[in-house]
Parts: C-alpha cells; structure tokens; sequence
C-alpha cells in the first residue's frame, strides 16, 4: 500500500462526514447522481462511461431519474451470487475530465498504468465476421473439437493430450510442435468454474508445462505461441494489428508490445471470472506488464481496480462490517481487525489465490460490488471495445472481475502484454480515498 493514499480514520473527521451525510440527504435526485458521479470520477478515468448501481432502497425518484439517463441497464448474477442492477449512463457535456491536448492525454495514460489503474478503449476494433465466428467456435469447444483451420508453417498437426491440472475444469487439450520453439504448445478446453450451473468457456493457448511454464520469459515461446492463437481464434490477427491498442501499449511501456498467450473467453449468462489478478512473481524487466481485454461479440460489465484501492477499499468495508457487527460467517473478527488495520496485511491477503481469507467479503456480491462501482471503479464493454489491465507484480497489479452483461453468449479475446527490456520510469498518481458512498446512500434513504 501507498502513503498517496489519504483517508479519514474512524476517530478523525466524523463530524463532517456526518455534516456531508445531511447534506446529501437534502439534495434532489439529479443534485445526488451529479454528486455520485463527480466522485467516481478520478477513478474512472480515460474511456470509461458512468455506472450507477441501484438498490432496493434507493427512493422511486432517483431510480426514474435513472432509468431516464440510462443507455443501458443490466442484471448482474454470477454463479448463483446477486451483484446488483447497474445503470450506464451517457457522460454529461462537461461531466468529464477530457482533454483535446494529445500530449497531456498521453500522460494521463501513461499516469494511470504506472498505478495500475485500467484504461478503456472504445471502438478499438471493427469486430466485422469474427464475432460471429468467435460464437460457432464455442459450439465446437462444447463438443471437444478444434477450428477447423490450417495451422502455420513449422508447426506439427495437433494432437490430443492428457488433461492436467485441473480436471474439475478442464475438458480437452492439444498439443503441437515447433523447431522454433524448445517448449510444447498446446490449446484447451475449460470452463471457467467448477459451479454447477457454470456455461462459461474459455479456450487457452500457451506453451510448456503448468504450471511451471506459466510466466516463460522466452520471447521466441511466445512469437511461437501467437503464431498458434491467430491460426486457432478468430479476430486474433485483428486485435494483434489494431493499431489503437497498439499505440496505447507503446505509450505506456515504453516500447514495441509482445502480445501472447491469448485466451479465448465465452461469458455466458449467470458466469464470469471473480475479482483476481493476472500477475506473476517475475522481475518487471522482461515480464509479463498486463493484459488487453477486446470483445469481439456481446457485451460484458466489469470492475477493475488497482492493487492498491481494493486495498483501501477492503479496509473500508471491514471497519464498517465490524461496527455493524455483520462480517462474512468465514472470516473470524480478530483476523477482521487485523486486516482492517494493518494495509500490509491486507495486500498480501488480496494477492493470494481466490483472495484468501477476504474471498467471502469480495466476493459476496452486491454490497462489495455496488461499493466498487459507487467508487468509479466499473465499466461496460460493447462488441469493437477493449481495456488493458496494468500489471508490475502481484503487489501492485489490476484486479478484475467479468461479469456477462448479454442474454447469450459473448466472446472475447485475452492476451497477455510482455515488454523485452527496462521498463520505463513509472508516473504515479495520487490517489485520494475517503468514507464508502455506500454510507452516503443509507443517510439519504434516513432522511428522505
């Protein structure tokens, strides 16, 4: 965690909080959205359009006020958990903090990937027929079968495979062979959980043994590896061309971009990927520095959000679940106190597998999710959109979580972003943090 954080401790400043709670009890609903969005909006930086995430006690007015503003509004279930309905919104003329100045637009990317803050693309890609081929593919992935498509010159025919590790998951795999390439490649099958009612898919392409191999540093593996996925994954040679992408990953890093290990996703109704991150303990030089997100068909709601807020963030959320004596049934109040209390702790609880001891509280569904949206941390991306998720090691990375936002299936297409040589000097932002507008919501409920 970082002293650019500042935050009101539970013994400092509560008479004002207390003081802007009334404030915005006596506001009118448009006066109260304003505030909420101006607040969320630091955080939800370049390309990112306002969601608003309603409640069953929000007062009828403002829900009409939001149903009124909506561009789109959408259910969010993930693996039988509610994550709430989250409304968004057209920016406002003015509302937003843009710029037509191109080198102070760079620097704010710059800026917000050295914090490791996401940075959304619209319209980047031109989908055209890969969507649609991106959804026959999943029929086939279904079926344990392959695209039906000429691998590249150098590359053996593919072969079936054993499944390992993760045979709850995984259900086909296939490997071939290159000369260029001291590592075995390999496509598969999984589905994204073990849930009972999970339909999400996705399709992985890498190379080595797993998970050993997972964070290969062997450029010449993973030209190999891409050569593969934009044989096998349609729109694949697409996002590798997009010079929109392109050019942002240049900014940011410092150098040309080596997108690999590319994983085909199908997000289909009720699944999604939980609140993770993507990070390896590698050095920075050399390694892996994020990863770029394009959906090619449907659409797909995300909260994503740096290492160092959900840290804040979490701490937040604890301090006002102990006082309300209502934590997570798996998470014993001693252990609450210690999180909440030492940033330390709770960054190294946030990087282990699944959250650790914090899963239940992140993973819980609304009342976490609806605090992160609140925060300016979530967004929507349509069929052509993409956002690239910074990373500089597990410590300081950008956790994400996918929901579907479709009444069907949708695919996208994930690479991972490595960066031969020294990274560049980082710019950081300073990040500032106060009390959850989740208090702010029940003291306008109080006093309406």
């Amino acid at each position: 965690m970082s002293e650019d954080h500042e935050e009101e401790s539970p013994s400092e400043g509560g008479a004002a909080w207390d003081d802007a709670d009334e404030a915005s009890a006596s506001l009118s609903p448009e006066q109260w959205l304003e505030e909420l969005l101006a607040e969320g909006r630091e955080a939800r930086g370049l390309g990112a359009r306002p969601i608003v995430q309603s409640s069953e006690d929000d007062p009828p007015e403002l829900l009409a006020l939001l149903e009124r503003r909506a561009r789109a509004r959408v259910e969010l279930r993930r693996r039988g958990v509610d994550h709430g309905t989250w409304y968004e919104l057209e920016a406002t003329p003015g509302s937003e903090d843009t710029t037509e100045d191109p080198a102070r637009e760079r620097a704010r990317q710059r800026a917000r990937f050295a914090a490791n803050r996401p940075l959304v693309l619209r319209s980047a890609v031109a989908p055209g027929e890969h969507g649609r081929e991106g959804l026959a593919l999943l029929e086939r992935v279904r079926a344990g079968l392959l695209p039906d498509a000429p691998l590249p010159p150098g590359l053996s025919p593919l072969e079936p495979s054993p499944l390992r590790p993760d045979p709850a998951r995984d259900r086909a795999r296939w490997v071939t062979r290159s000369q260029a390439s001291p590592l075995e490649l390999w496509a598969k099958a999984a589905l994204l959980s073990d849930h009972p009612d999970e339909e999400s898919w996705r399709l992985r392409v890498s190379a080595g043994r797993e998970p050993d191999d997972e964070g290969c540093r062997d450029d010449q593996v993973h030209q190999e590896v891409t050569r593969l996925a934009d044989a096998l994954l349609p729109g694949a040679p697409r996002v590798q061309a997009c010079q929109a992408i392109r050019s942002l990953l240049r900014e940011c890093l410092g150098g040309e971009p080596l997108l690999t290990q590319t994983i085909a996703y199908w997000n289909c109704p009720g699944g999604g990927a939980l609140l993770h991150h993507d990070a390896f303990e590698e050095p920075l030089e050399g390694g892996q520095r994020g990863v770029v997100y394009t959906q090619l068909a449907g659409r797909t709601a995300w909260v994503a959000v740096s290492s160092r807020e959900l840290g804040h963030e979490v701490q937040a959320a604890l301090r006002e679940l102990l006082t309300e004596g209502s934590l997570p049934t798996d998470l014993p109040r001693e252990r609450a106190w210690a999180l909440a209390s030492d940033p330390e702790q709770a960054a190294a609880e946030l990087a282990l597998p699944g959250c650790g001891a914090l899963a239940g509280l992140v993973h819980g569904g609304e009342p976490f999710t609806g605090r992160l949206v609140d925060s300016g941390h979530a967004f929507l991306l349509e069929a052509g959109d993409a956002v690239v998720l910074p990373n500089h090691g597990p410590r300081g990375t950008c956790f994400h979580g996918v929901f579907c936002a479709s009444a069907g299936p949708t695919y996208a297409l994930s690479s991972a972003v490595r960066r031969p040589g020294p990274p560049p000097a980082p710019e950081l932002e300073t990040v500032r943090i106060g009390r959850s507008r989740r208090s702010r919501r029940r003291s306008r409920r109080r006093g309406r």
